[in-house]
């Protein structure tokens, strides 16, 4: 499944993968006006978070095919067990993290090609992030992860104090990076 703008507005799929049908930028609810009433869920404000950059020499278009393709991320996103795709914008995932298995359904909140990719969780763990695509050459960019979440439990607290988390992140983007530098060799 990849994410890609497509003409109609829509998700069209490049070199004959699969498609994930979401529309080029979807919003996340915003916060009702004062004297409103929300009525969906309240979110409760997210605790700690990470932000972890990677420079890859490959151009952006290289890199964005790679993580846009959600069938590949279980190859460098080392947590990663499976994600289903549910719908055009939800998709379930499954994770294997040190101490825990989690998993969680994410929606797509903004998606603009070759520029981000933005998510939060609607059920399971709590956790909204983006990964954004920069170019610094013809030939060279780079992509930044940024992740807030809720930790629960001592094993979250414990990974997010010592920045295990991080370090986890740092691993996985090392990861993107061989994957993406490969391909664009190719």
């Amino acid at each position: 499944m990849a994410v890609a703008d497509g003409a109609d507005g829509g998700v069209t799929g490049g070199h004959g993968r699969p498609v994930c049908p979401v529309a080029t930028r979807v919003r996340a609810p915003q916060p009702a006006p004062p004297g409103t009433h929300r009525t969906d869920r309240e979110r409760p404000s997210l605790s700690a978070s990470l932000v972890e950059t990677v420079d890859v020499k490959a151009p952006v278009s290289v890199a964005w095919a790679l993580w846009s393709d959600v069938t590949r991320w279980p190859s460098f996103l080392s947590h990663v067990r499976q994600v289903d795709q549910l719908d055009g914008r939800r998709f379930a995932w499954r994770l294997s993290l040190p101490g825990a298995d989690k998993s969680f359904v994410a929606e797509l909140t903004e998606v603009v090609p070759q520029d981000r990719i933005a998510w939060r969780t609607v059920d399971g763990v709590e956790h909204a992030g983006v990964v954004t695509f920069h170019r610094l050459s013809d030939t060279e960019s780079r992509v930044t992860l940024q992740v807030e979440y809720d930790p629960k439990g001592f094993v979250e607290h414990l990974g997010a104090l010592t920045n295990l988390d991080s370090t986890l992140a740092n691993y996985d983007l090392g990861q993107f990076q061989k994957l993406v530098e490969t391909s664009a060799e190719a």
